[in-house]
C-alpha cells in the first residue's frame, strides 16, 4: 500500500474506479464500441477510430504532488512507446481525485516540464531520467503528451456513485 493510504482508502479506490467503469459502460453510444477493466490501464475503451487507456486514482486525503501522477506517467509512456508507437490511434488519461494542491499543476504539460517532473525520478538511491532511458526526442515525448489527459479534478467518490444508482 502507499505511504499514508490505509486498508479502507484502498478499497474505496477500487470502488472508484469501478463505478468509473460502470459510468463509462452505460456512456457508450456506438454499439461496436467496448468498454474493458483492468486492461492496459483501470479502464480501455475501444471504439472505431482510436483507444484510451484510462488509470483512475482517488487520493481524496492526500495533496496533489508531481510525484503522485509521475509513475502512472511513466507507464503510460513505456506503453506507448515500446507497444504503440507506430499506431496514431492510442489515448491515455490520468482521472484522479486529490483533496488539495491543485494549484501546483501547470494545465497543460510541457516537453521539459515532463522530463523534469515526471520523467526524472530517485528509485533505490539510483537517479533515472526516463526520457534518455529510452532515446526519446523532443519530439516523441510532444507526440506522447499530445495523447494524454491529466484531470486532476475528478468527481468526489459520493457523487460519482450517485450517478451510478441513479441510472
Amino acid at each position: 500500500m502507499s505511504k499514508g493510504r490505509d486498508a479502507i482508502d484502498t478499497i474505496k479506490g477500487y470502488y472508484y474506479q469501478f463505478d468509473y467503469y460502470i459510468l463509462q459502460l452505460i456512456g457508450i453510444t456506438n454499439d461496436n464500441d467496448t468498454v474493458t477493466i483492468e486492461g492496459i490501464e483501470d479502464v480501455d475503451i475501444f471504439d472505431k477510430n482510436y483507444m484510451i487507456a484510462i488509470q483512475c486514482k482517488y487520493y481524496a486525503k492526500t495533496e496533489y504532488n508531481h510525484s503522485v501522477i509521475a509513475k502512472p506517467i511513466r507507464l503510460m509512456l513505456k506503453d506507448y512507446i515500446k507497444k504503440r508507437q507506430q499506431k496514431k490511434n492510442i489515448k491515455y488519461k490520468l482521472y484522479g481525485k486529490y483533496q488539495s494542491g491543485h494549484d501546483k499543476y501547470p494545465g497543460k504539460l510541457s516537453v521539459d516540464f515532463a522530463k523534469k517532473s515526471l520523467f526524472t525520478y530517485t528509485e533505490n538511491k539510483v537517479k533515472h531520467e526516463l526520457h534518455k532511458e529510452l532515446s526519446l526526442e523532443d519530439k516523441d515525448i510532444e507526440d506522447f503528451l499530445n495523447r494524454i489527459d491529466v484531470d486532476i479534478y475528478a468527481e468526489d467518490y459520493t457523487v460519482q456513485q450517485k450517478k451510478v444508482i441513479k441510472v
